[in-house]
């Protein structure tokens, strides 16, 4: 069976119109035509395209460009043509896939995810699967149904649990490449028979469409986005919502029971550096998108070549097969199945009409016509044993029709039919028989243990008469639960290395050869841990024999986890108004008839996996007298289940005596706690009384202080002007004394002055005199 691929084309976006971008797309029924960027307007008939455009066929071609248009696809109708198709195949036992591809920006978490209301596929498959879970159920069709959900990124090739809450700081060291924080990437592992898988993903059982649609937000509030040139919200990882979805019912007397895997994929765009004008860590995340996009290419590329190789063989034509790379990615590695395996898949290809995308748009357009080509071998997956029985009863039945009424005939078609017919009985019969001989072995084991088993609607009861431990973390390869026996004596633990043999084989890190020892004692266990080996109980630490009690947790290095059960432990608590009887309860997709529902346990390594679906075909007096022995098993257990009802009756009414003690207790106490309480409330009214009035005290000491301070600055004030009142007037006094002095030396210095300037006149006179004399003497003579 072919990929299918269906190509999808969105509106012109904001940014392009912005731009002037042109649309360079057209459809037609499944074809798209892709015609040359230099056209600058979509044509108007096939007629008028140019040479140079490019011409694709799909499955489906869907027009999402014009929502006024009539030939809009809506997302309701996307899901209508791949959705529901692949529910279908889902209800037959098909694994499914569906995938979106496209440049950044091209719509396809549009596609996948949808907006608040107008859901995508992703939201729409959950609740239709559900849907019909419901209607098929009112239909009175005996069958169960079990849902698992899981949900992860690829980022930068390394995977991360989107439904585990992560903090911001653990986060972003977790995105810049520290895998040694917690929440670092998880490892992909690959089962032989299931493919690869995530180990330490976390699955989450649903039960209703809310369950679904909580992690779907859970995981979508995680996945990690970016802004880019192109994108506002880019998404920065690709995205894989997993839903395992299991179905049991009952066909022809035989149970059936289908599991299928929905992988919806929502891959992170590729994009160009210039366009995206990404840096930093955002050039980072782009060159790994493109890397394993790149890979997807090249896988997508040598599986169709593959498929052409093979159709060659049958025309005699021999070719090399091409080397498929799944491991070069996370991504390829992940999908594995869905890519040339057991799984129906669909590809939705996201494209942009615009001309600005052109080149992006065309190498889309050629990675989708590309994947047409892949051929995948979906299968149904169910038991391979019931399969086989359905077959041989349908070639029994075929046979049967074919004889003549007589078996007298000699003829050599009859002798041939007879003996094709002969042969079929005895393989049916030889596969019953093969399921006989396990169901003894399994009683043997069962009675050799001291088990009981009791069927309790969709509950399987396991009880034991000796104590035991239960698995709590098994391998999530292994099928069933696994319950060990504590033997009388000494039970070791540990690795199975260097020809160490111990009676429960641990596995994972850190674990010894010999780790511990578990030792029996008359019903007394106690665990004595080895030097060095990492062994705790209840979440604590021991280096010194422990003695184990009812129901507590046992630790063994780092991925051994076990639950400690004492059956005669607990009925004593329970005689003593304890706890109720401890049961194991192993969860079991479906019980719907007891007489055909076989066990699926595995008991210290001993008790292997015992499919439920490997029963042969019965001749009727056999199958009359099987019902007859299973209605007394049946009877005998119901019998059994009454007596632990009566049981549990007798420990309901002591526990409703000790609760009426308990509640009178609990009175009396409550009447000393409440005079306590008067008592302590009236003290802590006079303490606080008291402090109310130490505070008034205080308040008014503050007061009083606060006057006091004022007073004292109100005189410091009033000093202080006096001082310096007397200080101006000493200044004045002292500056009139200074005048005056001054004025007196002036007084003085003026009448020297002028008795100096006196008796130079008459100096000058006189001399004047004796000049104008000695002139007239001379003028005389």
């Amino acid at each position: 069976m072919s990929v299918k691929v269906a190509v999808r084309v969105r509106p012109l976006n904001a940014r392009e119109k912005q731009a002037g971008a042109k649309s360079t797309l057209m459809m037609t029924g499944n074809q798209t035509w892709l015609y040359p960027k230099a056209q600058s307007s979509e044509p108007s008939s096939l007629a008028k395209i140019e040479e140079g455009t490019k011409k694709f066929t799909f499955d489906h071609s869907f027009w999402s460009c014009d929502s006024t248009d009539n030939h809009y696809v809506s997302q309701d109708m996307v899901f209508e043509t791949l959705g529901k198709p692949l529910l279908e195949a889902v209800f037959k036992g098909y694994n499914t896939c569906l995938f979106a591809y496209g440049q950044t920006s091209a719509g396809k978490s549009y596609s996948m995810m949808g907006e608040a209301g107008n859901p995508g596929l992703i939201p729409r498959v959950s609740q239709a699967l559900f849907e019909r879970v419901v209607h098929e159920g009112d239909g009175g069709q005996e069958t169960s149904f079990r849902a698992v959900v899981s949900y992860l990124e690829i980022y930068n090739e390394r995977v991360r649990d989107l439904l585990v809450k992560t903090s911001a700081t653990t986060l972003k060291a977790w995105s810049s490449g520290k895998d040694s924080v917690v929440g670092s990437s998880l490892k992909v592992r690959e089962h032989p028979k299931t493919g690869p898988y995530v180990e330490g993903l976390t699955q989450h059982s649903v039960t209703t469409v809310k369950d679904i649609m909580e992690l779907i937000e859970r995981g979508n509030s995680n996945r990690t986005t970016a802004a880019t040139l192109m994108n506002g919200l880019s998404s920065r990882s690709h995205s894989i919502f997993t839903i395992n979805f299991s179905q049991a019912t009952m066909v022809d007397g035989l149970p059936c029971e289908k599991s299928s895997r929905i992988n919806l994929v929502d891959l992170a765009g590729s994009e160009r550096v210039q366009s995206s004008g990404a840096t930093g860590e955002r050039l980072k995340e782009g060159a790994s998108i493109n890397k394993s996009l790149t890979t997807l290419g090249l896988v997508i590329s040598n599986l169709a070549t593959n498929s052409a190789a093979e159709a060659a063989v049958n025309a005699a034509k021999q070719k090399v097969k091409a080397f498929v790379p799944y491991r070069d990615s996370v991504l390829t590695w992940l999908l594995k199945d869905s890519l040339g395996g057991n799984a129906m898949t669909v590809m939705l290809a996201a494209i942009s009409p615009a001309d600005l995308n052109h080149g992006e748009t065309l190498s889309t357009l050629r990675y989708a016509h590309r994947a047409k080509s892949i051929v995948n071998k979906p299968t149904v997956n169910e038991d391979q044993n019931v399969k086989l029985i359905r077959e041989l009863r349908a070639e029994i039945a075929l046979l049967r029709q074919q004889l003549p009424g007589s078996f007298q005939g000699g003829s050599a078609v009859n002798v041939a039919l007879q003996s094709k017919l002969l042969q079929s009985e005895q393989l049916a019969a030889s596969l019953t028989q093969t399921w006989e001989a396990k169901w003894e072995k399994t009683q043997k084991i069962i009675q050799e243990r001291s088990l009981a088993l009791t069927d309790s609607g969709v509950a399987l009861h396991v009880e034991s008469e000796q104590p035991y431990l239960i698995a709590l973390a098994v391998d999530r390869l292994s099928t069933g639960v696994t319950i060990c026996n504590l033997k009388e004596g000494v039970t070791t633990l540990g690795a199975a290395v260097d020809g160490s043999n111990p009676d429960i084989v641990l596995s994972g890190p850190n674990v010894v050869s010999q780790h511990c020892r578990i030792e029996n004692q008359e019903n007394m266990v106690t665990l004595h841990p080895t030097h060095g080996a990492l062994c705790l109980v209840d979440n604590f630490a021991i280096s010194e024999p422990t003695e184990l009690t009812q129901g507590c947790v046992i630790q063994l290095a780092s991925h051994n986890l076990f639950r400690y059960n004492n059956p005669a432990e607990a009925a004593r608590l329970q005689s003593q108004g304890g706890s109720a009887r401890k049961s194991i309860m192993l969860d079991v997709v479906d019980v719907l008839a007891a007489s055909t529902r076989r066990p699926h346990v595995s008991i210290s390594g001993e008790l292997s996996s015992t499919s439920h679906s490997s029963l042969g075909s019965e001749s009727e007096e056999d199958m009359t007298q099987s019902m007859r022995t299973r209605k007394h098993t049946i009877s005998s257990a119901q019998k059994q289940l009454q007596q632990e009802k009566e049981t549990a009756q007798r420990a309901t009414e002591e526990a409703e005596r000790v609760k009426q003690e308990l509640e009178r207790l609990k009175s009396q106490v409550t009447s000393q706690q409440k005079e306590q309480s008067e008592a302590l409330r009236a003290q802590l009214q006079h303490e606080h009384d008291d402090a109310k009035a130490a505070e008034e005290a205080a308040r008014q000491a503050r007061e009083e202080l606060q006057q006091l301070q004022d007073f004292i600055r109100c005189q410091r004030t009033e000093f202080e002007e006096v001082k310096r009142r007397e200080l101006l007037d000493a200044q004045e006094k002292a500056q009139e004394s200074a005048a005056v002095k001054a004025r007196l030396e002036l007084e003085e210095l003026r009448k020297q002055l002028l008795t100096s300037q006196q008796q130079e006149k008459q100096i000058l006179e006189e001399r004047l005199q004796k000049e104008h004399s000695q002139a007239e003497a001379a003028q005389m003579s």
